[in-house]
């Protein structure tokens, strides 16, 4: 049976996902020639340690490593040591991170530096097919149309699918129930339904799909050296479709700079699907009730979006101010961004604004199911001020201003 998240769940996917994409993020920054791969291995490691997640290969199957890293003709589980990267290498990263007593699995594939037309072809080709397979992963299709996705996109790029290696169901086990092979015709197979979730996983080679495993009964290579690819995100099946709780392709590698700008008139719609997307789960949880756009945006509040430099929305928040406190209604960072530091933007930018409108006080109320959200604005300063009303817990931070009154302002 295949097993359907509880929205809980899903939020707690969803933290194992943003983890173990900041810990890809970590490791990449180090990919160069002549680093060891012990030393991108550490990397990762202690990003999960400073994000609370656990390195899921080790902690399940005591594997050496906190992740696997493999070069070349080797497919997966390569352990992590004192081997150097080169120029030309073919370099690919497996992450499994668990949060909560859930998983989340994902594989990227590098080149560095310059590398041959055909590992070129090999490592694009087979990114194609992941993201080939996960616009299958919808309500309503079968598993195996993800399989003849991402077959049929090897097979036109003339590349083999390692078929003993495959894709899965993922949750409180880093392997569940479907399988998902990378070949076969479409159609087949259980039915996708909304809440369940998956590692799509295209391994790929440039020759033989045929593998062995090496002497330290981890690694496994390619029987004829030939080069291989491998890609995975985790992925959840939404109702309006795939959710990619481990992309976060759109985020820079530093700590990106946001703008904040006012909501202008006909942004409203997008700004409640955003809220729907992030809000509902909790507050389906909490409440056993969906987002009312109406306590989005309040009368009298004020909306300022998040955009990154180049003007992509990353989020919103919404405030009123009353007297000598300013209210923080609702903030909502779209999922690719979460982790870069924007939350904490938007603290400075709030605290800024209070200061310039003389405010002494934020107030908030956070969910009681929302544990990140809750630790997130302890280490930010806020503190609970009375005992939980409704499963909301209301909570404030003083700002140092010499005013009097929170008086209005613009912009």
């Amino acid at each position: 049976m295949i097993p359907v998240k509880t929205p809980t769940e899903i939020e707690w996917m969803r933290e194992a996902g943003r983890i173990n994409a900041l810990a890809h993020l970590a490791v990449k920054k180090l990919l160069e020639p002549g680093i060891a791969t012990r030393e991108l291995d550490a990397a990762a490691e202690q990003v999960l340690a400073e994000q609370g997640g656990r390195a899921t290969f080790r902690n399940l199957y005591e594997f050496p490593g906190a992740i696997c890293v493999s070069i070349n003709e080797q497919i997966g589980h390569g352990i992590p040591g004192d081997r150097r990267i080169r120029e030309g290498d073919v370099v690919k990263i497996d992450i499994g991170v668990e949060y909560q007593g859930f998983h989340s699995d994902c594989a990227k594939t590098y080149i560095i530096g310059s590398a041959a037309p055909s590992a070129l072809k090999l490592v694009n080709a087979t990114k194609e097919a992941l993201y080939r397979g996960i616009s299958q992963a919808r309500p309503g299709s079968r598993c195996s149309d993800i399989s003849h996705a991402i077959f049929e996109t090897a097979s036109r790029n003339g590349l083999s699918i390692v078929r003993c290696l495959y894709g899965h169901g993922v949750g409180q086990r880093l392997h569940e129930d479907p399988n998902l092979v990378n070949f076969g015709p479409p159609n087949r197979g259980p039915r996708l339904r909304p809440g369940m979730v998956v590692a799509i996983e295209p391994i790929v080679t440039n020759g033989s799909r045929y593998i062995r495993i090496l002497e330290d009964g981890w690694t496994s290579v390619t029987v004829d050296g030939s080069f291989s690819a491998h890609f995975e995100h985790t992925v959840l099946i939404a109702e309006e479709g795939p959710e990619i709780l481990t992309d976060w392709t759109e985020v820079s590698e530093d700590t990106a700079n946001y703008k904040f700008r006012p909501k202008i008139s006909g942004e409203e719609p997008i700004l409640i699907r955003l809220s729907e997307k992030h809000m509902n789960p909790i507050l389906i949880e909490a409440w056993g009730r969906k987002v009312d756009p109406r306590e989005i945006f309040l009368e009298g509040s004020k909306t300022m979006v998040i955009e990154t430099e180049d003007s992509r929305l990353a989020g919103f928040y919404n405030f009123i101010e009353d007297e000598t406190v300013l209210h923080l209604n609702v903030i909502v960072i779209d999922t690719p961004y979460q982790g870069t530091g924007v939350a904490e933007s938007v603290m400075r930018e709030l605290e800024q604004t209070a200061r310039q409108r003389s405010c002494s006080e934020i107030r908030l109320n956070v969910q009681t199911n929302n544990s990140r959200a809750i630790r997130f604005y302890e280490k930010m300063g806020f503190v609970q001020v009375a005992a939980p009303f409704l499963n909301t817990i209301p909570m404030s931070k003083k700002v140092m201003t010499t005013a009097k009154n929170c008086q209005s302002g613009s912009g």
